[in-house]
């Protein structure tokens, strides 16, 4: 919009006389040159989009192959404890792995990053342990694994909360969205 509003005041100045032709040439030259960049970005992202896409199907057709083993093994009772714990894992590993690219395939299509991780009240004794990660809009979510199930909230500003991660840890938020427990506000 702002190339757009400076491309009608070229062109008004140069009606008018303000602006030689050579300064116009070179900002219309300008100007080109940040569409051409801008194009070439949105290219990339849209790459990376597809990219991250096939990535993810194949995964999710991985998994659906995994769990059918799971499933033939535990129907035939033919599958040792190992192999069935073994099959489990694999699974947890490539869903985690599924989060990570669900995760690169949101910060391509919003421009978000997570900036930081929050250990809400410090660290927590268990194995699995509910985190907030920090957006680079200023925004909280919080992150919580159990099992083979992941689960994120958006925190908003302002309010109270408790994990759900067996530690019971109270904090808020406050107006501008940091997170403040017992160690204090960030």
């Amino acid at each position: 919009m702002k190339y757009f509003i400076l491309l009608n005041i070229l062109i008004v100045m140069s009606v008018v006389g303000c602006v030689s032709q050579k300064d116009h040439n070179a900002a219309m030259s300008g100007l080109q040159s940040q569409i051409d960049e801008l194009q070439a970005q949105d290219n990339t992202a849209k790459e990376s989009i597809n990219m991250l896409t096939i990535q993810l199907n194949q995964s999710q057709e991985v998994i659906q192959a995994l769990e059918e083993q799971l499933q033939a093994l535990l129907v035939s009772n033919q599958g040792t404890a190992a192999q069935i714990q073994e099959l489990r894992h694999l699974i947890n590993d490539i869903q985690s792995i599924m989060v990570v690219q669900q995760t690169a395939l949101a910060q391509v299509m919003t421009g978000l990053r997570v900036t930081s991780v929050i250990d809400f009240c410090g660290q927590a004794s268990g194995a699995f342990n509910e985190v907030g990660l920090r957006m680079s809009d200023g925004s909280t979510i919080a992150f919580f694994e159990s099992g083979g199930n992941r689960f994120l909230s958006v925190l908003l500003p302002s309010m109270s909360y408790r994990t759900t991660d067996g530690t019971n840890c109270n904090f808020t938020t406050n107006a501008s969205g940091k997170v403040c427990d017992n160690l204090g506000c960030r």
